[in-house]
């Protein structure tokens, strides 16, 4: 699902193949779209709502534009060949970013409706998306270039790999790779950007929400646990008892 700029709709994708947007004010549906082949798996409303757009992304690999004024499907895309999880637009809604399980990244110019540039991120993934412009994600990060990636247009991504990796949006060229937690295993399932707070938020398949700030070079700030399985056996330690271990069936124990 997606809510668009002005927070008045909501798009949601189902695995009937339709695609539906709603009043959130008044509780009902605004228009019903069906064309997908499969599930919808992604939906990403367009930024400009004066000629109001809305793309969604299936398990047939095509990316579909929506008018929601003519209330017709504008164009297909077809350039993935698996399942699309991740769309999200410039701010001047010019260009298009998707990436899928097929492990690219592709970025469209959505007016010629081609491919400009398609990045090999060589694993399969779950979410995709653009840093806020002029943000960058570190005044003081460098590319391997020595060129200060602060100003430019990032994309960033997260997958079967677990970490968040940033990429140049003008070169496609990797700017920077998270590195992994000791004994973390888990997989990504979604990224959420938070615009206002300037962090990322990691969704991962152990169903907890990891919370990284984009200004200090992804550095994890948060973290909450939805889900431990089977508690085992748990301890109060250190100075004071203020920490809580727990042993669960999981091979690690949580702090």
């Amino acid at each position: 699902m997606d809510i668009d700029m002005t927070s008045t709709l909501v798009a949601t994708g189902s695995a009937d193949s339709t695609v539906k947007v709603w009043d959130i004010d008044g509780g009902y549906c605004t228009h019903s779209f069906k064309g997908h082949g499969g599930v919808v798996s992604v939906a990403k409303f367009h930024p400009n709502m004066k000629h109001p757009r809305l793309a969604t992304g299936g398990d047939d690999g095509t990316i579909r534009i929506w008018n929601l004024s003519t209330r017709k499907c504008e164009s297909v895309l077809e350039g993935h060949v698996s399942i699309v999880r991740g769309l999200d637009f410039t701010t001047d809604g010019r260009h298009l970013v998707s990436a899928g399980r097929d492990s690219v990244i592709h970025i469209w110019d959505i007016k010629a409706r081609r491919i400009v540039r398609t990045i090999p991120a060589y694993e399969s993934l779950e979410s995709v998306g653009l840093l806020a412009p002029g943000t960058g994600f570190d005044k003081d990060a460098y590319d391997a270039a020595g060129k200060s990636a602060y100003g430019k247009l990032v994309v960033y991504s997260g997958g079967e790999n677990g970490v968040i990796r940033l990429w140049d949006f003008d070169t496609g060229k990797e700017l920077l790779r998270q590195n992994k937690e000791v004994n973390a295993k888990h997989a990504c399932f979604d990224i959420i950007y938070a615009r206002n707070s300037q962090q990322l938020l990691m969704v991962t398949s152990d169903q907890n929400i990891l919370f990284y700030d984009v200004t200090r070079q992804l550095t994890k700030v948060r973290q909450i646990a939805g889900y431990n399985e089977e508690i085992t056996d748990l301890r109060y330690i250190g100075p004071g008892n203020r920490h809580l271990i727990v042993a669960t069936n999981a091979e690690y124990l949580k702090l």
